[in-house]
């Protein structure tokens, strides 16, 4: 495992599956399961950025440059991301239809 990678733990039907996701360049901090996907993830971390993933790839979908410091939180509120850093700033992201279903 990388420094800078995640690792994602999916309990579907009783099997675990395992898998690394690298390509931040700083600390991750904060991961999230998108609530309208079963294959999208959303990553935080301190080079930052987020990351959203397909976790079918082992590539980014999108590289958000979202702080001007750490990214601390993630998470998923309907069709947005939700991001707050050590920047003191909230923001809030509208994913657009390029994330898969």
């Amino acid at each position: 495992m990388s420094l800078f990678s995640c690792d994602v733990l999916s309990f579907t039907d009783g099997v675990v599956v395992k898998m690394t996701l690298s390509s931040h360049s700083g600390w991750v901090t904060s991961a999230a399961w998108s609530p309208s996907s079963n294959f999208t993830i959303v990553s935080g971390s301190h080079d930052q950025t987020l990351k959203v993933w397909d976790i079918r790839s082992s590539t980014p979908l999108h590289t958000i440059a979202a702080h001007e410091g750490k990214v601390l939180a993630v998470d998923w509120v309907k069709d947005y991301i939700m991001s707050g850093g050590t920047d003191n700033k909230m923001k809030l992201f509208r994913v657009n239809s390029q994330i898969p279903k």
